[in-house]
């Protein structure tokens, strides 16, 4: 079970009323009952917190302590439902393509079938044997699929790790089977009964004449459900990848270009920073207490003498030139009691450069709010102090910036980082890596998203063949005596795509209004910083659909257009 506890962390001092963000856990006996904890954990609490201090510290009237069941905790978080909901969106939008596409192009060789299902029935079989049929044969199509994606999945299981961050083996144990089990049902389901019981309808007398479809809306529904779901997802990952590439590349106020760092204890600090700066191959070295996507904690008094949590780091100008860190106001601090500033602090508590802020220090410049936690939900205040490095056997964050080519010369100073520091733990990393893992959450969710996309539109693309040809089958006539009086190749092709065209446009345009909405919800959930994305963008997703869709059906319907007209009137 879980319980955070919000405690603040002053200069190395730890007890219950110092420290911020502490995790508790704890593990029960069994058969305990948490309900029980609960309703007395308060009152032992109260015998062993010093309650009044922290009351009048934190201007509150009462701490209620509570915990709760470590399993399914995460489930509760608004974070998490709202991915769960988007990767279920998708899952579902996948699932119900490939059905439906299954059964559009099962249904399309019905012509083709009636003539085989006529003669099975004047020889006895019944409408259950002519279901049996195509139940058997749906049945091991997709026993095959499974086992070839089986396949497939095994083969790329480091990948699909990388992606779920799940051991691999775990996603397929027998409490998540049950997944996987119900989608291969949901997909035998569409895909059999429903062509199954229109080839099971047909009547014997089919055997004696051409069969002729009636309705079509049936086709028309599932082309509409295909195109939506392109348009869709093909919208959807484009927002993702665009949002991902704002965030990555944004400008942060400092240079991350060939940075490297590794935090690390050494027995004299400017001794270290000498040895690696006399290193060929490093253009500059400085250190940090931490490196700047952490951060300690401290409480400061804002002007309504209430005390709020604050960030804060140590670091002198040296580090911020290395670093080439651009200040909204004022310069970088040159002495101890000198302080760098956000933009959040200055909002919070007041002040501005050049003042001396009490239990703070002489505010000397302002960084933007993105210098620390870039990636951070809600911008916190932020205080930089001065630190001279002297410091013996403290761990500190070695900063070093290579010179070209950085990825040789990176190998080069982990080499010799074993060589100088025999007991140094770890290696230099490019800090543009941990960039891309304070956003990997992103970047997982983008790539998986790429995936269903390319899938889905290999499907509808599949989809659109099978529909145009069962078109041009069974207009093959109708096209024959248009071009015998007269109609151009042009006027054969406007045909064909315009039928198609009156499905495409509407479903283009759900697909992409929808993909906008589940967008924004996705962006709010992940990120502070949301790009504005230019309608333009939407406009060429969509027409990127409709492109797609009219270019395979004019693809596909190109040799029946250019076909001699007497080869169609002669097979009548």
């Amino acid at each position: 079970v879980h319980h955070p506890m919000h405690l603040t962390w002053r200069m190395g001092k730890t007890d219950w009323t110092n420290g911020r963000n502490w995790d508790s856990y704890i593990r029960l006996k069994k058969g305990a009952d948490i309900d029980y904890i609960n309703q007395r954990i308060n009152a032992v609490m109260e015998n062993y917190l010093p309650t009044k201090e922290m009351y009048e510290l934190y201007g509150i009237d009462k701490m209620i302590v509570s915990f709760a069941p470590l399993k399914g905790y995460h489930l509760k978080d608004s974070k998490v439902q709202t991915m769960l909901f988007i990767l279920s969106l998708l899952g579902g939008v996948l699932l119900l393509t490939a059905s439906f596409n299954y059964a559009l192009i099962s249904i399309s060789t019905l012509p083709q079938r009636a003539k085989a299902i006529g003669v099975h029935k004047c020889n006895g079989a019944g409408a259950g044997s002519i279901f049996a049929m195509f139940f058997w044969e749906t049945f091991f199509i997709i026993f095959i699929s499974v086992v070839f994606a089986g396949f497939l999945i095994f083969q790329f299981r480091e990948i699909i790790e990388d992606m779920t961050e799940v051991n691999f083996y775990n996603l397929f144990s027998m409490d998540t089977l049950w997944g996987p089990a119900l989608a291969i049902g949901l997909l035998f389901v569409i895909g059999c009964v429903l062509p199954g019981r229109m080839f099971s309808a047909i009547h014997v007398t089919q055997v004696f004449r051409r069969y002729t479809e009636g309705k079509k809306n049936w086709k028309y529904l599932l082309l509409f459900v295909q195109f939506l779901c392109t348009a869709f997802l093909l919208t959807f990952v484009t927002i993702i990848y665009k949002q991902h590439q704002y965030v990555m590349q944004k400008d942060l106020g400092y240079n991350l270009e060939r940075i490297v760092h590794l935090p690390q204890t050494f027995e004299h600090t400017p001794n270290a920073l000498s040895n690696f700066r006399n290193l060929p191959y490093v253009e500059k070295a400085e250190v940090s207490k931490i490196y700047l996507w952490k951060a300690f904690s401290t409480w400061v008094t804002d002007k309504k003498n209430e005390t709020l949590p604050v960030s804060h780091n140590y670091a002198n100008a040296d580090f911020c030139k290395l670093m080439e860190l651009k200040l909204k106001e004022g310069t970088y601090h040159t002495k101890g009691g000198e302080v760098l500033v956000n933009e959040e602090f200055i909002r919070q508590f007041g002040g501005e450069v050049g003042q001396e802020f009490q239990g703070v220090g002489f505010i000397r410049g302002i960084m933007t709010d993105d210098f620390i936690f870039p990636n951070r939900e809600k911008v916190e205040p932020f205080i930089m102090y001065w630190w001279n490095n002297e410091t013996k056997n403290l761990p500190v964050d070695m900063h070093i910036r290579l010179k070209e080519p950085f990825e040789e010369n990176l190998f080069r100073l982990n080499e010799d980082f074993k060589k100088l520091y025999p007991q140094g733990v770890g290696e230099f990393k490019p800090y543009e890596k941990d960039m891309a893992i304070l956003f990997q959450s992103a970047r997982i969710f983008r790539d998986s998203v790429l995936i269903a996309c390319i899938m889905i539109v290999i499907i509808t693309l599949t989809g659109i063949i099978g529909y145009t040809n069962d078109e041009v089958r069974r207009r093959s006539k109708e096209i024959a005596i248009r071009k015998i009086n007269g109609a151009e190749l042009s006027d054969i092709l406007q045909l064909l795509c315009k039928s198609i065209l009156y499905i495409a446009l509407p479903a283009t345009f759900a697909g992409v209004i929808l993909a906008k909405y589940i967008g924004d919800m996705w962006i709010a959930t992940e990120f502070k910083d949301i790009l504005n994305i230019s309608p333009l963008l939407y406009l060429g997703t969509g027409i990127l659909t409709l492109v797609l869709i009219l270019g395979t059906v004019v693809v596909k319907a190109w040799r029946v257009a250019n076909e001699n007209p007497v080869i169609s009137i002669k097979s009548e």
